[in-house]
């Protein structure tokens, strides 16, 4: 648990940093008028000693990441009601393939690191791979659909800004966890 807070906290600041510097050098995280919790940063414990809970620390990286949208895309109220809402459309998919992704990654590699049963695994494999390709579709497909939608509110290079950021956070959350990113099968070796 101390680790994924860790995960969270890290992102979250790199998050804020990012859009206080894309914004010329404004005020840093928990800096100026946010105050937050006494003037320290904004959804980040207090105190060591005190660890937030985890879906107290979710839903405080999910309001930072929100400020953080709204302020780099400059959105009015109506625009940010309408991402949030679209934005929980689509997340629950996303989540969804990249649960699908990670679990064909790791029986991909499990089959190709057998090397008891390496002929009897082909099959196997390009399944996995097959698999992999599928996935990618839909990830195509579900990104053209949310774009459809966010043009309906968003102007292009508020759309171009929001992937950007959405891109950059969940490529931290990855390297805060520990986890490779996402990308092309692991290579075999024969």
């Amino acid at each position: 648990m101390i680790r994924f807070h860790s995960a969270l906290a890290m992102v979250l600041l790199s998050v804020m940093t990012g859009v206080a510097s894309a914004q010329g050098g404004a005020n840093p995280p928990g800096g100026g008028r946010r105050g937050g919790r006494g003037g320290g940063r904004v959804g980040v414990p207090r105190s060591a000693d005190a660890p937030v809970p985890r879906p107290e620390m979710e839903r405080q990286v999910r309001q930072a990441i929100a400020r953080a949208v709204r302020k780099q895309l400059n959105l009015n109220d109506d625009q940010m009601t309408k991402l949030q809402r679209a934005n929980g459309k689509f997340e629950q998919q996303q989540r969804q393939l990249l649960r699908e992704e990670g679990e064909t990654r790791r029986n991909l590699r499990a089959a190709m690191e057998d090397t008891t049963a390496r002929e009897q695994n082909q099959p196997k494999i390009s399944q996995y791979l097959d698999q992999l390709v599928q996935i990618q579709h839909r990830r195509a497909d579900l990104l053209d659909s949310e774009q459809k939608e966010l043009s309906g509110f968003l102007t292009p290079m508020q759309r171009a800004q929001f992937l950007a950021l959405r891109e950059r956070i969940t490529r931290r959350l990855q390297e805060a966890q520990g986890a490779p990113p996402a990308g092309p099968p692991p290579d075999g070796q024969d």
